[in-house]
């Protein structure tokens, strides 16, 4: 039998170090650009999304490298975001440009914060066709269950990995998320598409965003995505950094990554997130694209619950804005279509933004 590969740990911790300096930076020059609005966003970092396996072999290990690199970041951090930082320069009521000064840089390094990371971040599970959601009140196509009675494959059954994304201490929750992460993303071995909703429903800016690509290419290789709901009070937000969702705005969802791994057109599922209520789900199985700049041969299938018919058509019309299309009877061997019915929504994502 060949060996399971195994993710490296200390590789993955340094990636995700370097993504939240990354991170500290843009969000740096952000707040140094808004700092002259009378109501400026209160922001808080996080290393991006994180992706780690913890065997039990590695543990030590990990919380070792975890600890000696959050030490050596956070004394370091502060120094070179000064000298390293293309900082972007003020506008001031004159409409001269006025440079910021060593006190306002200071004063923004002090609210950012890079959390560590443990072997308690990343848990690993299956999914079973007898967990998937249960397709009461619901037409066929409106859930994995009613889609696997249907002779579809959407249910992955695969061993994979994923974020504790249900737990009420997960680190990444205490930091919202905005693009740098992404950007940062794009410099290490985190070769990943994304795409964005953003939408207005009960006083508050939404932004689900998606994920999907190679997380750390190779032999250690792992493919997955994510699904992400962010939030921000009032709507109509223009800015970039969101609050991750609180324990209101959650949502109950199930997502199923699929992959034609032998590029023949035969998406088979690989892995299943079962129907529960969360504000980030996320994935990876072992491998490997043939591409890892090309994440088209994976498929993102989502089913999400929200909170009425007026949030789920909101979120249907910022599908459409991206460029998806509405159908009347969903088919998960389609591309970048969605249906609603109710508060339900459905959807496969493929090729936008990829």
């Amino acid at each position: 039998m060949q060996e399971k590969k195994k993710v490296n740990v200390p590789l993955v911790i340094i990636s995700l170090v370097v993504i939240g300096i990354i991170a500290v930076f843009f969000t740096i020059t952000q707040k140094i650009k808004n700092s002259e609005n009378t109501t400026p966003n209160v922001i808080e970092e996080s290393s991006s999304a994180a992706l780690t396996q913890t065997p039990e072999t590695q543990a030590e290990t990990l919380v070792e490298t975890t600890e000696a690199a959050t030490t050596a970041t956070q004394t370091s951090q502060t120094a070179e975001a000064t000298s390293n930082l293309p900082v972007a320069a003020k506008e001031t009521t004159t409409g001269k440009k006025e440079e910021p000064t060593t006190e306002s840089m200071q004063q923004v390094q002090e609210e950012m914060t890079v959390p560590a990371l443990d072997e308690s971040d990343m848990s690993s599970g299956k999914a079973s066709v007898a967990s998937a959601s249960a397709a009461k009140d619901l037409p066929s196509d409106m859930s994995f269950a009613g889609l696997y009675n249907q002779g579809y494959d959407v249910i992955g059954l695969k061993e994979f990995i994923y974020n504790n994304d249900m737990s009420p201490d997960c680190r990444q929750r205490k930091y919202g998320y905005n693009s740098g992460y992404d950007i940062g993303a794009r410099l290490i071995d985190f070769t990943i598409d994304t795409v964005k909703m953003k939408f207005n429903y009960d006083g508050k800016t939404y932004r689900i965003q998606l994920w999907k690509g190679q997380y750390i290419s190779g032999e250690v290789g792992t493919v997955g995505g994510e699904v992400g709901i962010y939030t921000k009070d009032g709507e109509n937000f223009n800015g970039d950094h969101f609050n991750c969702a609180a324990e209101g705005d959650e949502l109950y969802q199930e997502m199923t990554i699929l992959w034609d791994e032998n590029g023949d057109g035969n998406y088979t599922s690989q892995l299943t997130r079962n129907y529960s209520l969360h504000w980030w789900q996320t994935g990876y199985v072992d491998g490997q694209l043939k591409n890892k700049r090309d994440s088209k041969p994976l498929k993102l299938l989502s089913h999400m619950t929200f909170k009425d018919e007026e949030q789920a058509s909101a979120f249907c019309q910022a599908l459409a804005n991206q460029g998806f299309s509405q159908v009347s009877t969903f088919n998960p061997t389609g591309a970048d279509c969605f249906k609603q019915h109710g508060k339900d929504v459905i959807y496969i994502w493929q090729n936008i933004g990829c």
